[in-house]
């Protein structure tokens, strides 16, 4: 990945730059954990998209909404919300891959009101992240969000309901393979 990031700079192919910075991130972030260097990899991204003077502006609306998701699983719950409610005012078009993309801001942004204990807020954003879901059908990740909403006890029988939305043998604490710390497990 390294070895294409430094030809298409050398291209100065900017939006195959930003796409090679997303990758490596994602790589860095999920095989080595490394947060800080991600981040600064989707920096870098965001920084020549904003560049590019918003001619691809579900590019800069992922990329924000990464951040936002680095920052929290940092900790950073004020940077987070902000992060990701700009890119929730960037991705206003209605084609399948913008919604997919509201709804997983939309579980983000659910993740830090349940940190926050404001369950009420985590439902109903959980909620509109599942309803996003079914009307694209994005089946991939329906049963996640219906799992979030029942797992977090959010609502009058909570963990049933995730039970009953998963099925039997599933962990709602897993989606992609991917563990969730306790306080972001719904």
């Amino acid at each position: 990945m390294e070895e294409s990031l430094a030809l298409f700079r050398e291209l100065r192919d900017k939006r195959a730059v930003i796409d090679s910075l997303v990758l490596l991130a994602e790589e860095r972030l999920n095989s080595q954990g490394d947060a800080t260097k991600a981040r600064a990899l989707l920096e870098e991204g965001l920084a020549l998209s904003r560049e590019l003077a918003n001619t691809d502006t579900a590019k800069e609306g992922k990329l924000l909404g990464s951040l936002g998701e680095i920052s929290l699983y940092q900790g950073n719950m004020a940077l987070a919300r902000s992060l990701l409610e700009e890119s929730m005012t960037i991705l206003q078009g209605e084609d399948m891959d913008e919604l997919i993309n509201k709804a997983w801001l939309l579980s983000q942004l659910a993740k830090i009101a349940a940190v926050q204990h404001d369950y009420t807020r985590a439902r109903t954003l959980y909620e509109q992240s599942l309803a996003i879901n079914r009307e694209v059908f994005f089946r991939v990740n329906t049963p996640f969000y219906s799992g979030r909403i029942g797992e977090c006890g959010c609502c009058p029988g909570g963990t049933d309901v995730g039970r009953a939305t998963l099925g039997s043998g599933r962990s709602p604490s897993r989606h992609h393979g991917r563990s969730y710390p306790a306080c972001l497990s719904c």
